[in-house]
């Protein structure tokens, strides 16, 4: 038994499969946050890219005109940075049709002001899937 567990578990505990699965967690949580603070605030909330491997929010300065160049917030006191952006590890690679936004109803629709049935980020082996119409954000894993 000592055997077959000391030459199988390196096979579970691969470090890049932890780097994606708590990276998902961030981007879920992110994601979850982003649609708070627009149903709270009543402004759009646009998730894009800040960096080449970051993910960040943005607001309007001015609610309803104005482009998308405010940064959201971290709603942790102890954050750094203090806005709410995830930075994407390496060895991870995250694919979707970005920007997108979530408006004041939680509702999400693209840069083409369309609302799809649903928003798929592709990661390694898992998607990240958004429901256009409420902005339930869930996991897909891959086989």
């Amino acid at each position: 038994m000592g055997i077959i567990g000391a030459t199988a578990a390196p096979l579970f505990l691969r470090h890049d499969d932890f780097e994606e699965k708590f990276f998902l967690d961030e981007l879920s949580n992110m994601l979850r946050y982003a649609r708070k603070v627009a149903t709270a605030t009543g402004c759009d909330v646009q998730i894009r890219y800040s960096a080449p491997n970051v993910l960040a929010l943005y607001q309007r300065k001015n609610c309803t005109t104005d482009d998308f160049s405010k940064l959201v917030p971290s709603p942790f006191l102890l954050a750094e940075p203090a806005n709410m952006m995830v930075e994407i590890p390496k060895g991870v690679s995250v694919k979707g049709n970005f920007p997108f936004y979530i408006n004041k109803d939680g509702k999400v629709y693209n840069q083409f002001h369309l609302q799809p049935k649903e928003i798929i980020l592709q990661l390694n082996k898992r998607q990240l899937i958004i429901d256009g119409f409420s902005g339930l954000v869930y996991e897909k894993r891959m086989l």
